[in-house]
């Protein structure tokens, strides 16, 4: 009759239509983890990125400290240097006067004790 053959298509109908609606709830349960996945995933990210950028920040003061120092160290070195070399060059010339005095006094003795000698001599 016919409506046993309707009942039978609702059958079929039903048997077919629940493997799919079974598959469709597992693929919307899939779907739900993956985006509950990604959006774990997005904060780790996020998170490891906010360290990142938090020690970058630290490594870029340290070494804009570092170089601060450094050319602060660079500047006294050179101070100190020139310094140095100041002292060294006023050194010398003191050295090169005394010298320069030695010989002319060994000089004028010389010539003292040669006259001496023509004397002694004459």
């Amino acid at each position: 009759t016919k409506a046993h053959q309707i009942q039978e298509l609702k059958y079929y109908q039903e048997e077919r239509s629940s493997p799919a609606n079974q598959f469709a709830e597992e693929i919307n349960m899939l779907n739900a983890k993956n985006a509950q996945d990604l959006e774990v995933a997005k904060q780790k990210f996020t998170k490891l990125q906010d360290e990142h950028d938090i020690e970058r920040n630290f490594l870029l003061q340290t070494i804009e400290a570092n170089m601060e120092s450094h050319k602060s160290k660079l500047s006294d070195l050179n101070s100190d240097y020139e310094s140095k070399l100041k002292i060294a060059y006023e050194q010398r010339d003191k050295l090169v006067d005394e010298y320069e005095q030695t010989k002319s006094d060994y000089k004028k003795r010389l010539e003292v004790i040669l006259e001496d000698n023509k004397s002694a001599l004459a």
